[in-house]
């Protein structure tokens, strides 16, 4: 199946594919908090996480693929 969505008119301007490398293997329980965490953060900034999965390759073993409603939305810390 095939979805050709224009994200500009959900309100995003930039995509982003990050590649994330944990330093230690999180628990369940720490997994579970970091989840909710990013649940919240992302609903305080209205930024939206498509998708977050882990894996391996190129040295990381995560990765996210996140829309940011701007330019500066993205570089905020």
């Amino acid at each position: 199946m095939h979805y050709d969505s224009d994200f500009r008119k959900l309100g995003f301007e930039i995509a982003a594919i990050t590649f994330v490398r944990l330093l230690k293997e999180l628990s369940g329980e720490e997994f579970r908090e970091l989840g909710m965490s990013s649940k919240e953060r992302m609903k305080r900034r209205g930024d939206a996480v498509l998708m977050a999965m882990s894996g391996i390759g190129l040295g990381y073993d995560r990765v996210f693929i996140s829309f940011y409603k701007s330019y500066a939305s993205y570089a905020r810390p």
